[in-house]
């Protein structure tokens, strides 16, 4: 466990508090390659749309990989709803409604709690005992950009621009951009 730095303590008791899952759960992901330009506008438009009065219920996520080429950017928006499938169309349009409708990919899966978590877990199935998944080391770094001061046009700009060239000949896999984007 940690959180006892460099003292011993014995365990006697671990409290735990459960929630009911949710009638109804949605995953939904889609994905366009983008040229530099149209990822920056993407990227604007997400920090934005995340800005906005959004339910603790949806989920968000925005995925930067490598495009099709130097220069480009394969940007994929998604996540899940725990609520009333009728509601996510409502709740993404804002942002989906300034996207590009060519070239999309992907759509929405509704269901329940555990469809949901299957969609998630890339169809493994969740009721298979099996053998724990291979560890391989990773490095993550979480950021959060203040709710008072987003990220500026400037720095949303460097930084597309340089995943997009730069970024093109690295070896990286993708960069993620969680909601909430604002503490």
């Amino acid at each position: 466990m940690r959180g006892a730095g460099p003292s011993f303590a014995i365990t006697t008791a671990i409290h735990v508090k459960i929630f009911n899952a949710p009638p109804a759960a949605t995953i939904f992901g889609f994905t366009w390659d983008l040229n530099a330009a149209d990822a920056l506008g993407a990227l604007t438009r997400y920090q934005t749309f995340s800005q906005t009065s959004l339910p603790k219920e949806l989920a968000l996520q925005v995925t930067l990989q490598k495009g099709s080429s130097s220069g480009r950017l394969s940007f994929s928006f998604g996540g899940g709803y725990y609520g009333p499938a009728a509601n996510v169309d409502g709740l993404l349009a804002p942002f989906i409604s300034q996207m590009p409708t060519a070239g999309r990919s992907g759509g929405k899966t509704p269901g329940n709690f555990l469809t949901a978590l299957n969609a998630l877990s890339g169809g493994v199935s969740l009721n298979t005992a099996s053998a724990p998944d291979s560890h391989d080391t990773f490095y993550v770094k979480s950021l959060l950009t203040p709710a008072a001061s987003p990220l500026s046009t400037a720095a949303l700009t460097n930084f597309i621009f340089y995943l997009a060239f730069d970024g093109f000949a690295s070896q990286a896999v993708s960069i993620k951009k969680v909601l909430p984007l604002f503490t």
